[in-house]
């Protein structure tokens, strides 16, 4: 007679194994969402003062995310860097490169 506990037991192991890994990966998106929020305050505080009533109007209408937050505060300083590049007299192509950012953006 075969003894079918050892199998069992591989079986039970694994899906800990599997719930571990995927408490691993709420830890993680937790961790990540602290960080966004600390760099979203951090934006809003210095290089985005000016904007934040421009900001706080967007935020409202979104799903009031720090990731939400965090891309509207890009899509600003893309904007403002924009118009500085367009105001630099350089060889450098920047709306080649803001453009690709924006794509880059879009695709999150």
């Amino acid at each position: 007679m075969r003894n079918i506990f050892p199998s069992l037991e591989e079986t039970v192991l694994s899906k800990i194994k599997e719930i571990d890994n995927l408490i691993q990966i709420l830890e993680n998106i937790k961790q990540q969402e602290e960080e966004i929020k600390s760099i979203a305050s951090k934006l809003l505080n210095s290089k985005l003062k000016a904007h934040k009533n421009e900001i706080k109007k967007y935020y409202l209408h979104s799903k009031n995310t720090y990731k939400e937050l965090l891309l509207i505060c890009i899509k600003i300083l893309l904007d403002e860097t924009r118009k500085q590049g367009q105001v630099a007299k350089s060889n450098i192509d920047f709306e080649t490169k803001i453009k690709k950012l924006e794509e880059k953006l879009a695709e999150i």
